[in-house]
């Protein structure tokens, strides 16, 4: 279900949705648990098995991520949407984009493709704010 005042969910419908696609631009560099730690806790000294533990390392982290709908460790995102988010007094008053996990550490860029073609850059601070403390 979405959040409420997101604009999306109860209320609206799928004209009034923007399009979202969502897609990892930049994997984790590491997992939040080592090989070796995993392997101590498991008293496993040999290294038979070190690549299925290793996937078993970032199936779990996935897991509880997909689980809490929060990201573990660090990691870069892309969402692209078909459109800005309709202002809707009922629904979505300041014209909200929230991102479908909780806080996020830093927002890159917002960009956008005008009617011409070009890609545009918004400014933080000018143009938009961020909210890096609130799920």
């Amino acid at each position: 279900m979405a959040p409420p005042g997101s604009g999306y969910g109860q209320g609206s419908s799928l004209r009034d949705d923007p399009v979202r696609r969502l897609a990892i631009s930049t994997p984790p560099a590491e997992e939040p648990v080592t090989l070796a730690e995993a392997k101590s806790h498991l008293e496993i000294t040999f290294t038979d098995h070190d690549t299925k533990i290793t996937g078993w390392i970032v199936s779990a982290r996935q897991w509880a991520e997909d689980f809490t709908h929060r990201k573990i460790v660090s990691q870069t995102w892309t969402l692209k949407l078909d459109r800005f988010p309709a202002v809707e007094r009922e629904f979505n008053p300041h014209a909200m984009i929230r991102l479908p996990f909780g806080k996020c550490s830093a927002v890159n860029s917002v960009q956008y493709t005008d009617t011409d073609g070009a890609t545009q850059s918004l400014v933080a601070s000018t143009d938009y704010l961020t909210d890096l403390t609130s799920d």
